[in-house]
């Protein structure tokens, strides 16, 4: 096994763009290394005199030590070869190219080797306890530039898509995220010319000066003596880039930084970040741009021609003299600060939008509000104000409840005045309330106010102008109040006619002047006076005001904000807040807010002032910014903190589905299958506001009143026109009502999809459907079932839920599958469901076909033997099968007709003929790729029922869980390309949740999966549980077989005396065990140069052993794998190795005490260790405590419970807390069924085997042992015919 690094070198030299040396740990033994600790000097360093000089003639000389040269590091004893690295990466797409390299990496090491990748699969013995140190080790492998490197890591494929022997480690897929992130800059044409100093004498810094997010543009060059350079660099300073660039410089694997000598000098993951990201993107963009360089005479002997040219160039060296470059460069930084006016890398300019108290519409639109959704934030004009619940911050103080007042011949007083934003607790929650859906923070304190008067307002008074009242907030221009000036100039003052009004009407709101065609609807104040709207004019000073508040945010940390009040009463060029430094914080924020007042005019009348803190918005104003400033502002690098209702979906127009049973519709006529489903559930849709549902008439009424946005129960929602466009094609589209089918319904009301652009906010459910909607998601228990009186065994109590739970929707004609956990028993379960349907109804209404892997219908048939003997079962397998007329007359005399995928497939025209009660699929993995002709079948055949049993519902991909739901419930998840839309890749590619859940609210009434480690399943389950795993001879092992046994009988035959006969005899038994286990071990082929193939094709015990082992492995289980002979021990490490891609063991005889102590210390004690552990029964069935493995499973028997018992106690002993399932492996047809047939039935030649082993073989005579070996034809593995 290969395990793939992928190292970032920054460049050397500012004309260089770095490399990406790519090797490759390997998982052969090493050779025992001498590498001494090298995290400090060699010992024995030189002293030497002060100056060079030894101390002498008396006098006392200081003395130094002078450390020698760091030794030269070993070669990294994990490292593959070059031709190893090169082979990796072929496997992945790689075209050539490249060059050999290497380098020094700083690696943990414990005695003479450094730690093993947690990634590599290794059978050598390496001691994790020992504390490790850094050590200095060499790697080589291959050298690519950037473009090239990127290309590699593009490609690397998900851990399941890898070959067995490759894995990819940390650091490769921490490249490969960081390569994404530059690719999407590039995509969205974000990249920016840069020009750069270095000194001509080639000092490199390892990376651009021109870092993300608003560089510098160039280091500080000097005129004389400076080289420039031209690169191109990603834009990183999108909303989402901060905290991703963050995120990537927290989760940087330490090896990428191991390129130093001392740990001491590893360089900032942030800075080595910048240096891929500025370098890939530079690289990258000269090959896309190679060959669109602009003639020679653009710019021709000007400095910026030369510029230009350097940039589509190979090379980045710009030429020219230094000193027209030095202006160049001045000129291209001034030009650099105006393109990110948002802030700079550490910190943006913010804006928080905060509601008003504003009043209800609820009665001027004539809504009837029923008692139970009165509160009271449903109110009057008159009536006391109160902020909604949603809309008070974490932890905010609840404002006491005043009545604005206002003097006659005055303007309403500003509602937000005299209010104080307090320091530290505006602090604390605004990290606590960070993000954008946060538009609380601040904490608001009394700072002045007297007692009795509102938080946060101030009572009006009749100030002179100029002047200010004590206890007023400082800063007239906040509060609305007049300031130094002119009076053109006073925002705030009394005697300004421009000021905005969208006061109330008597009982109502008001509409706030919404523009709409190019006109605007004026409301009017007291029924007579009509306001103003002017494109600048001063802040709307009403009580349905809304305020947008300015903000410092870090970029890193969203939740890290600082008001402009705090900005502004910093008297240095620095601010310390948060526990960060802001430079320059008063001029970021005003060139923040200009450059926004571009993008939002109405942001122009809170510059008119000084100290710009808060910009008072009309509600259409708001609606303006939330809509369609708020995103550009982002896009533009600013924080935009909104309301948290505005991005609810409960917020603005929606629908309600309402779904009852159609008429003369009962469950027990739809149960019994007297009533079809196609008919069965009468639905009715309604439009929806917030919490109330709206007729034709309400909704025309809210739409004249013309407003964005409205306060309804106190709630704000939102009235956009594409909403109301959505609504209007709702009620001219869709039917208002109708009648669908149960699963339509079930969909319908679990998908959650928008209908017309519309979202669904509620689906409710009427009379007994309801309670039938609530069991089948779960929201209420499911009725228990008793047992069936003629299950010959005893359910646990979750196996009873389960079978019941099959029979729900059985009853109700839905597919069902069961996921449940490896051994919690999903074949009783499903007999138990057959055996009630035939104890209930006299007979079963039909056959059921039960589909099943080749190797495990042998398993099926013995089970319904042992457990359901009332089922009358036929086993539809082998050449000798039934067929056409013969298999139709006969299917209907069965209850059960077993059979596997292959002949199903082969039969398909004849079983599709039959009409099916039920379809059963075993392993439904099998049927997991929608397009194979195995699916296709299945999914055809007619069937009352369908039933899936599954341990693994999704293996690698989300389309496997639609092809088995396709077979299953056929379109409930829509077409197979509307889910990869809308779910599969969302969810494998963005790790959407929202998506993932909305998946898992449909699937999950039709999937029922219990794992070992459930609280209820833990209690029902013994200690330990034994079966049998029944598996086929291959063609080839029954070749064998039969050759084997007739030579060997006849060598019997012809023995001369009792002493050669048994000999010939116990040889005879280990020549049919050896083929029984694997063609390869009786050929004696398996050696150090036995190439691995597919060898599971070649043995049916193998490929049983691999399909169980997948989901031991899977679900994080470890295993012990016992066998005889150690032969087929090291095939089994190596193989299982390989095909699973995880750590394998083998204890053998042969394991020296040492390396046997430290394998069952990391199977026991290492959570990274191999999770399957194979042992010879002889030298690890006694004298170990194996207690981490939940499953053993015996590979091949020893015909002796006491022996395989004692291996069994290895895991299954004292100190065990889970519960430990035991797999014993029988091939049928063979001796192996026959003898454990002797032991099962407790036949008195079984007695004998009890401590003797298989020396009781001997004994038979010729005629018993040919019976005893004889393979019989009818049970082995036949492709069908």
């Amino acid at each position: 096994m290969l395990v793939l690094h992928a190292h970032w070198q920054p460049p050397a030299r500012p004309d260089e763009n770095g490399t990406v040396l790519f090797w490759t740990e390997t998982s052969a033994a090493p050779a025992e290394q001498n590498n001494p600790s090298q995290d400090s000097p060699a010992a024995g360093a030189q002293l030497s005199g002060p100056e060079g000089q030894s101390g002498g003639g008396g006098r006392k000389s200081r003395w130094r030590r002078k450390p020698r040269p760091l030794l030269p590091p070993p070669v990294h004893p994990f490292c593959a070869s070059l031709a190893e690295s090169e082979e990796a990466l072929r496997q992945l797409g790689w075209a050539g190219g490249g060059r050999q390299g290497s380098l020094i990496l700083l690696l943990p090491t414990a005695g003479n080797l450094p730690r093993p990748s947690p990634h590599l699969v290794y059978d050598w013995p390496f001691d994790m306890r020992r504390p490790p140190r850094l050590a200095r080790w060499q790697v080589q492998g291959l050298l690519l530039p950037p473009a090239a490197a990127m290309a590699v890591l593009l490609a690397l494929p998900p851990d399941s898509d890898l070959p067995p022997s490759l894995r990819v480690a940390d650091d490769a897929r921490y490249w490969a995220t960081a390569t994404g992130l530059v690719l999407e800059a590039m995509a969205q044409q974000k990249l920016l010319p840069t020009l750069e100093a270095a000194e001509a004498a080639g000092a490199g810094n390892g990376g651009n000066s021109s870092g993300n997010n608003g560089g510098n543009g160039g280091a500080n060059g000097s005129s004389n003596g400076s080289q420039y350079y031209a690169r191109w660099a990603p834009v990183l300073d999108g909303p989402r880039d901060g905290p991703r660039l963050a995120q990537l410089v927290a989760q940087m694997p330490p090896i990428c930084r191991a390129h130093v000598n001392n740990a001491a000098d590893a360089p900032a993951p942030r800075l080595l970040l910048d240096s891929f990201l500025n370098n890939s993107a530079d690289a990258l963009a000269r090959i896309w741009t190679r060959g669109l360089a602009p003639p020679p005479s653009v710019g021709a002997n000007l400095p910026a021609g030369d510029w230009l040219q350097a940039l589509f160039a190979d090379t980045p060296k710009v030429s020219g003299a230094p000193a027209p470059l030095t202006r160049l460069q001045a000129s291209y930084r001034a030009w650099l600060r105006s393109l990110h006016m948002a802030g700079d890398q550490h910190v943006r300019v913010a804006f928080r939008l905060e509601a008003p108290q504003s009043l209800t519409l609820a009665h001027s639109i004539g809504l009837e509000i029923p008692p139970h959704q009165r509160s009271d934030s449903t109110f009057s004009s008159r009536a006391s104000v109160q902020m909604p619940a949603d809309e008070q911050g974490n932890g905010r103080q609840q404002r006491d409840r005043q009545e604005p007042r206002q003097a006659a011949g005055e303007e309403p007083p500003n509602p937000q005045a005299g209010r104080q934003d307090g320091k530290q607790n505006g602090r604390r929650n605004d990290r606590r309330n960070g993000g954008r859906n946060n538009q609380q923070g601040d904490r608001r304190q009394n700072n002045g106010q007297q007692p009795g008067k509102q938080q946060g307002t101030q009572q009006p008074s009749k100030q002179q102008p100029g002047k200010q009242q004590p206890g007023k907030q400082q800063g007239a221009q906040e509060q609305g109040g007049k300031q130094q000036g002119p009076k053109q100039d006073r925002p705030g003052g009394a005697q300004d006619s421009r000021r905005r009004n969208d006061g109330r009407q008597q009982g109502g709101q008001r509409n706030a002047g919404r523009r709409n065609g190019g006109q605007r609807n004026g409301g009017q104040r007291n029924g007579n006076q009509r306001s103003s709207i002017q494109r600048s004019g001063p802040a709307p000073q009403a009580e349905g005001t809304w305020q947008l508040h300015f903000l410092l945010q870090a970029r890193d940390d969203p939740s890290l904000i600082v008001p402009a009040k705090e900005v502004w009463q910093t008297g240095n060029a620095t601010l310390q807040a948060l526990g960060r430094t802001f430079t320059n914080p008063q001029e970021k924020l005003l060139a923040g807010l200009g450059y926004a007042a571009r993008l939002f005019e109405p942001l122009r009348r809170s510059l008119q002032t000084e100290t710009p803190t808060v910009a008072m918005l009309t509600t259409e104003e708001a609606y303006a910014f939330l809509r369609t400033a708020a995103p550009v502002l982002e896009e533009s690098g600013f924080g935009v903190l909104v309301p948290p209702w505005w991005n609810k979906p409960g917020a603005r127009l929606g629908v309600r589905l309402r779904m009852n049973a159609a008429k003369g519709a009962t469950p027990d006529l739809v149960a019994g299958g007297r009533m079809g489903l196609d008919k069965l559930v009468d639905y009715r849709w309604e439009v929806a506001l917030g919490e109330a549902s709206i007729s034709r008439a309400e909704f025309d009424a809210l739409v004249a009143l013309k407003s964005p946005l409205v306060q309804l129960r106190g709630q704000w929602v939102q009235l956009d026109p594409d909403q109301v466009e959505s609504a209007i094609k709702f009620w001219q589209r869709l039917e208002a009502g109708g009648t669908l089918g149960l699963t339509d319904a079930v969909q319908l009301g679990l998908s959650g999809a928008p209908i017309e652009g519309l979202d669904v906010l509620e689906v409710t459910y009427d009379g007994w459907l309801a309670e039938w909607m609530a069991r089948l998601t779960g929201g209420e228990k499911l009725s228990v079932l008793p047992q069936p009186t003629s299950l010959q065994g005893q359910l646990r109590p979750y196996q009873q839920y389960g079978y019941s739970w099959l029979d729900f929707l059985r009853r109700w004609r839905l597919g069902a599958c069961l996921a449940d956990d490896m051994g919690l028993g999903k074949t009783i379960q499903t007999l138990a469901m057959l055996l009630r349907i035939k104890e209930d109804e006299g007979a079963l209404p039909g056959p059921v076909l039960l589909v099943a892997p080749t190797s495990v219908v042998t398993n099926w048939a013995r089970e319904a033997e042992t457990f359901a003997p009332g089922l009358n079962v036929l086993v539809h397998q082998g050449a000798q099968r039934l067929k056409d007329e013969a298999l139709l007359a006969e299917v209907g005399r069965h209850d059960v007709i077993l059979s596997s995928y292959a002949v199903v497939r082969r039969d398909a025209p004849t079983l599709n003929l039959v009409e099916w009660f039920g379809v059963v699929v075993d392993e439904a993995q099998n049927i997991k790729n929608a397009d194979t002709q195995q699916a296709r079948v299945m999914r055809k055949l007619p069937a009352t029922f369908r039933l899936a049993l599954t341990g693994t519902p999704v293996e690698n991909r989300l389309t496997e869980l639609w092809s088995i739901m396709h077979f299953l419930n056929p379109g409930y998840l829509g077409s197979r390309q509307s889910f990869r839309r809308q779910f599969a890749l969302p969810i494998e590619r963005a790790a959407d949740a929202e998506a993932a859940d909305h998946l898992r609210r449909l699937v999950s009434p039709f999937i029922l999966r219990r794992v070992k480690t459930d609280p209820n399943v833990i209690c029902d389950l013994p200690e330990k549980q034994e079966s049998k795993v029944y598996c086929f001879l291959t063609p080839e092992q029954a070749t064998l077989y039969e050759a084997v046994v007739r030579e060997q009988l006849q060598q019997i035959d012809a023995a001369g005396n009792d002493m050669e006969r048994k000999g010939q005899v116990l040889a005879l038994l280990v020549k049919l065990k050896q083929i029984c286990n694997h063609p390869a071990q009786f050929l004696h082929q398996i050696g150090d140069g036995y190439p691995l193939g597919d060898e599971d094709a070649r043995s049916g015990k193998l490929a049983r052993l691999v399909e169980l082992l997948e989901e031991v492995v899977s679900v994080g289980d470890r295993a012990l794998v016992f066998t005889q002979f150690a032969e087929m021990g090291g095939l089994l490490k190596s193989y299982l190795q390989a095909r699973l891609g995880v750590a394998t063991q083998f204890l053998h005889g042969g394991t020296p005490t040492a390396q046997r102590t430290e394998m069952v210390r990391r199977f026991q004690e290492d959570p990274d260790g191999p999770p399957i552990f194979v042992l010879s029964l002889k030298a690890g069935g006694v004298g170990l405590n194996l207690t981490r493995a939940t499953h053993v499973f015996h590979f091949d028997r020893w015909w002796n419970p006491a022996v395989e018992n004692q291996a069994t106690d290895r895991a299954f002993r004292i100190g065990q807390h889970r519960n430990v399932q035991v797999h014993k492996f029988v091939v049928t047809g063979t001796l192996e069924e026959k003898i454990d047939e002797m032991i099962e039935g407790k036949q008195a030649l079984a007695a004998s085997v009890l401590g003797s082993g298989e020396q009781w073989l001997t004994e038979l005579s010729t005629d018993q042992l040919r019976d005893l070996v004889a393979l019989r034809r009818e049970a082995l593995d036949q492709e069908p015919v």
